[in-house]
């Protein structure tokens, strides 16, 4: 029984218990979101933990170059936009893009 002296018994045990209610009654599909218990228990057996100041720094990189970041995706947004409605100006109805939101995702 040193199942039960573990710290993270609990996650083990709240891992499977989705699948048991799954089988015993069928209508519980929603319960497979509780899953991410096997992340936590993932996360601990590879000791990735041991990377969290690793982590801490990316998210600070990524946080102060948040401002670059979203000027890039706004301009790839706008370059999108334009190139859809262009593409809806000279191929026409004819190529079937009736309308510059189907162009755009043709153009995606």
């Amino acid at each position: 029984m040193a199942l039960r002296n573990e710290y993270f018994w609990p996650y083990r045990f709240l891992a499977i218990l989705p699948s048991l209610i799954i089988i015993l009654f069928p209508g519980f599909q929603y319960l497979l979101v509780t899953r991410v218990f096997r992340i936590i228990r993932i996360l601990r057996i590879f000791e990735f933990l041991d990377y969290l100041r690793e982590w801490t720094m990316l998210l600070k990189a990524l946080q102060a170059s948040q401002a670059r970041i979203m000027a890039f995706l706004f301009s790839i947004l706008i370059a999108v936009t334009f190139l859809g409605a262009l593409m809806y100006v000279v191929e026409g109805e004819k190529a079937g893009f009736t309308s510059i939101q189907r162009s755009i995702y043709w153009q995606l």
